[in-house]
Formats: structure tokens, C-alpha cells, sequence
């Protein structure tokens, strides 16, 4: 059963070392488990060779995860909302999100989607951020605290300050490692 369970790992360390001319873990391993094998080390030899396809299948999970969290995060990136309100003195204006600076005060009411990075400078709120922390559970969010993009206003209306751009938010940089 051992033999036939490294078949796979034998012809994966063949084509690393002759096709690729590489010499990586499969090669090694290719090399180890005959050695095991022939040594009579059988109880270490079933060890390695069950880590190995655990390791494999765990990296294969990791990766549907991965991949599923990008289209994701995709999805809630193309809700984020183009136009907001600014406050300029004291009045609220709807500005492209693109014309935002650092530093300008903006105006996101209940069940509105934050559009940018930022800090609280007025108000109180429940966030919904579960899409970025795995959080069940809305938090409550007051002046200083920070707030992300893509995230939730589930009650009243808060001003944030930017901290951001929005191609420099948290969002969009999850996106761009995974493109």
C-alpha cells in the first residue's frame, strides 16, 4: 500500500528533476521513501507519506478558499458606491468617489456602504464588516475608531474622515495581491 500510495510522488520528483531540472521537496521525498522503505523504517515511511497527501489536500483547500474570498471581495469592491457626500463647509455636496482627498470629512448615513478608509469624527454606529473580518456579530463603532471600505452602516448616520484613496483602501489591495 505504501509503494502504491508514492507512486504519485515519485513521478512528480522524475518530472522536478529531469523535466525541470529542479531539485525541490518531491525530488527529495522520491529519494527518502525508497530509502525508508528499504531500511525497514515502515511506521515512518506511512507517517511522511500520509503528511505529504494531508499537506496536499489541506494546500488545495486553502487555495478553493482563497479563490472563493477574491470573488467575494470582487463582488462587494463593484457595490462600493461611485458618488458620496462630502462635507464642505458645513454643506454636503455628491462628489465622484475618485475626487476625494485625504483628509476630507465625508457623510455615510444607515444601511449605505462606506467607500473608502477612514476614521469616525462624528457619530455612532453598528458596522456589518463580516466580509472583511469573518465577523458574525456588528460592531459598534464611535469617534476615533477605524472603518474599512466595503463595509456596512446597519444604524445612524456617521462623518469619517479619509484616510485613504479609494485604489489605496484595504479592499482594493486584498484584490490586487490576488490578481
Amino acid at each position: 500500500g505504501i509503494v502504491y500510495t508514492t507512486i504519485p510522488i515519485w513521478k512528480k520528483g522524475y518530472r522536478s528533476l529531469f523535466k525541470e531540472h529542479q531539485f525541490d521537496m518531491a525530488v527529495f521525498d522520491s529519494i527518502l521513501f525508497p530509502w525508508l522503505f528499504m531500511t525497514k523504517y515502515y511506521f515512518i515511511l506511512a507517517l511522511l507519506n500520509w503528511i505529504c497527501y494531508l499537506s496536499k489536500t489541506f494546500a488545495y483547500k486553502v487555495k478553493y478558499i482563497e479563490k472563493d474570498l477574491r470573488a467575494t471581495l470582487v463582488q462587494v469592491f463593484g457595490k462600493i458606491p461611485k458618488l458620496v457626500w462630502l462635507l464642505k463647509d458645513g454643506v454636503e455636496i455628491e462628489v465622484p468617489c475618485e475626487e476625494l482627498n485625504v483628509g476630507d470629512t465625508i457623510v455615510v448615513n444607515a444601511n449605505e456602504i462606506i467607500p473608502v478608509d477612514g476614521v469616525i469624527v462624528n457619530g455612532t454606529t453598528l458596522i456589518d464588516q463580516r466580509l472583511l473580518t469573518g465577523e458574525l456579530q456588528p460592531l459598534q463603532k464611535t469617534v476615533g475608531d477605524q472603518v474599512f471600505a466595503a463595509t456596512i452602516v446597519l444604524s445612524d448616520r456617521i462623518f469619517i474622515r479619509v484616510g485613504k484613496s479609494s485604489s489605496q483602501t484595504l479592499v482594493a489591495q486584498l484584490i490586487g495581491q490576488r490578481t
